[in-house]
């Protein structure tokens, strides 16, 4: 999915959702205070991007394909929360 794509989708999203700020920004890449927390259960490891400014940490439902390792093994009752 493309950046214009994702922009889009938001906007559509945002006429019938409230959709937080600070997770509109980390969708879209605006953020520059992320970093990521590694956590490790039995032979799953979990990347779990952390807002440093915010410190607050952000559960998702895969936003990287390309990285398999949480995805396959996780399920998908993750849903994009900010903790």
């Amino acid at each position: 999915m493309s950046q214009k794509e994702i922009e889009e989708s938001l906007t559509l999203l945002k006429k019938d959702w409230d959709i937080d700020p600070i997770l509109q920004d980390f969708i879209l890449g605006k953020r520059n205070d992320v970093t990521e927390f590694s956590y490790k259960i039995n032979s799953v490891v979990y990347h779990i991007p952390y807002l440093s400014n915010e410190k607050k940490y952000i559960l998702w439902k895969c936003y990287w394909p390309d990285c398999d390792n949480c995805c396959k093994r996780q399920g998908d009752y993750l849903s994009l929360l900010m903790i």
